[in-house]
């Protein structure tokens, strides 16, 4: 049986602002549902990567692998939609 692909997510944000702060703690939630890695960009820092990325709006967070590439541009208050939009399975049952 073969291990499945990593999933890789960015989340872009902008500053230490509360919608920032929201999208952070509802993508760390997210990502430790599926023990993936989880990188956080603050554009106003890393402007050039949110411009290489084409990040025109905050939050954006995009999953980079398995492809296909997807983003989720916005409010990260469900975590449902947010696994429908990127194409993400059901997460794995805790035990």
């Amino acid at each position: 049986m073969s291990a499945s692909p990593e999933i890789q997510l960015t989340l872009y944000v902008t500053g230490r602002s509360q919608r920032s702060q929201t999208a952070i703690s509802r993508a760390k939630e997210l990502a430790s549902s599926y023990s993936c890695k989880m990188e956080i960009i603050d554009v106003l820092e890393e402007g050039r990567r949110a411009q290489q990325d084409d990040i025109i709006t905050t939050p954006t967070l995009i999953k980079a692998s398995p492809p296909p590439v997807k983003r989720f541009i916005g409010d990260l208050t469900s975590l449902k939609a947010v696994r429908n939009a990127l194409a993400l399975p059901k997460p794995p049952a805790r035990t």
